[in-house]
């Protein structure tokens, strides 16, 4: 390593994490679309029909996404259709915030997991977006920068995906604290509980 930080770099992280967080996304979702299809529908901004394709479609997209921006290809449309998903996963969730509708699955992981809406998750599509956005602004601007050998490209990967993966099991943490409070007897007296 030459141990100093280049833009490609930044390039590399940006789409690898991007990446990983769609394809983890779109996998997720596929493995159970019909309960992802309700949780579309449940946003009601589309029709019935209209939910069920993009209950279908949408998972579909993500990973096919994700796997341009991994490898490569095509990045300033990968990266922008990126940009574009996460922009539409941060509107929906505004436009039913704005509603009061908190009380809904964003759908966002697994969609069994019920996650509630929150402005949290509007920042984390922001922030995501924002990352989608280093590769795409990078081919925009048309900076040339000198790829990284191999064992560079890997590391920053490497790097990528440790961050994710911190992110996850940061996640899979808190609903282990959920449930152990959630299974936790209460210390005071039922009739004072209620």
């Amino acid at each position: 390593m030459r141990g100093q930080m280049t833009g490609w770099h930044a390039v590399v992280f940006a789409r690898t994490l991007v990446a990983l967080v769609l394809l983890a996304a779109g996998l997720a979702k596929l493995a159970s679309w019909r309960e992802f299809i309700k949780i579309v529908r449940n946003y009601e901004i589309l029709s019935a029909s209209l939910s069920r394709l993009v209950g279908r479609l949408l998972p579909v997209a993500e990973i096919v996404v994700a796997v341009g921006m991994l490898v490569g290809l095509l990045v300033p449309w990968s990266a922008l259709a990126a940009i574009m998903l996460f922009v539409m996963f941060g509107s929906a969730i505004v436009i039913n915030l704005l509603r009061g509708r908190r009380d809904i699955s964003c759908g966002c992981f697994r969609p069994q997991r019920n996650q509630r809406l929150t402005w949290g998750l509007v920042m984390r599509n922001a922030m995501l977006a924002s990352l989608a956005a280093v590769p795409w602004l990078a081919d925009i601007a048309q900076k040339r920068v000198e790829p990284l050998p191999g064992a560079e490209l890997v590391a920053t990967m490497l790097a990528a995906g440790s961050v994710f993966a911190l992110w996850w099991l940061w996640g899979v943490i808190l609903k282990m604290w959920r449930l152990a409070d959630d299974a936790r007897p209460s210390l005071l007296p039922r009739e004072l509980s209620k």
